[in-house]
């Protein structure tokens, strides 16, 4: 009897014993010294451009050259970029969703900074859209830009400007005229299909963000010069006024858009 009862006063023992090791064990707190891998960086993006490697260049008069020898002048210029991804070494990347319109004669649209945020270590490209990918170029879908007519008629491929760029040129007969290089979608005459005409580009660009850095300036440049140069060589007599619906010249402004028109210039962490 005696030894029962030892038994069982032992059991209960051990019983308590392990029940309450194993509570402590579970409630003791992980320790982490580890740094935080939190998006907390900030970045602006800067829009600038240049003409003939100036940018001073609104509203100057027909003073400056493209490769075909155009005289030309620019009054306005207007895009639209989006879908911005910078990449890193390490294979990650940030992406910032959205798009960000441009005018050069509106100083508030000339930079961005986006709500996300990025890690600190070292970039090596930065990817966006010039204009609108084709599942994100739908008409009449932003309302911000039906209120500052950035639509692109349905009848040449519809959805919205990619740019709007625009001046007075002297032409074959010496006379100063109009040219309006609008950008965006066409319709293929042969087939009827659309072609959107977007832009993707991934820009090398290396660049390293500290632990201890709270934001990073990033300058987007654009070359002028480029749209009427390389691969095709842009007569503004031929491909001046009236290229909306042109199908050979949307397709000619495309490829040289993909060649050297965009930049990234310089990037300043603090």
């Amino acid at each position: 009897m005696k030894s029962n009862v030892f038994s069982q006063t032992v059991f209960a023992i051990l019983i308590f014993t392990v029940f309450f090791s194993c509570k402590k064990e579970e409630v003791t707190p992980p320790q982490n010294n580890q740094p935080s891998d939190e998006a907390n960086i900030g970045v602006t993006f800067n829009f600038k451009a240049e003409v003939n490697q100036t940018d001073d260049f609104m509203n100057k008069g027909e003073i400056f050259y493209n490769a075909f020898g155009n005289e030309f002048g620019v009054t306005k210029l207007r895009l639209l970029l989006s879908d911005v991804v910078l990449h890193k070494t390490d294979g990650t990347s940030h992406t910032i969703e959205g798009y960000h319109y441009i005018d050069m004669d509106e100083v508030s649209t000339l930079s961005l900074t986006p709500t996300e945020k990025i890690t600190p270590g070292d970039y090596e490209s930065i990817e966006f859209v010039f204009g609108f990918t084709p599942e994100k170029n739908i008409s009449f879908m932003y309302p911000e830009l039906n209120q500052i007519s950035w639509n692109w008629p349905d009848a040449i491929g519809g959805g919205y400007h990619f740019m709007q760029l625009e001046g007075r040129f002297v032409d074959n007969s010496y006379d100063t005229v109009a040219y309006l290089t609008h950008l965006g979608p066409t319709i293929d005459p042969t087939t009827s299909e659309t072609i959107n005409n977007d832009i993707k580009l991934v820009l090398p660009k290396s660049f390293t963000v500290s632990d201890d850095a709270t934001d990073v300036s990033i300058d987007i440049k654009m070359n002028i010069d480029q749209w009427y140069q390389n691969p095709n060589t842009i007569d503004l007599n031929v491909f001046g006024a009236a290229i909306m619906g042109n199908f050979d010249a949307q397709i000619k402004f495309r490829q040289n858009g993909e060649n050297g028109v965009f930049s990234v210039g310089n990037v300043t962490v603090n």
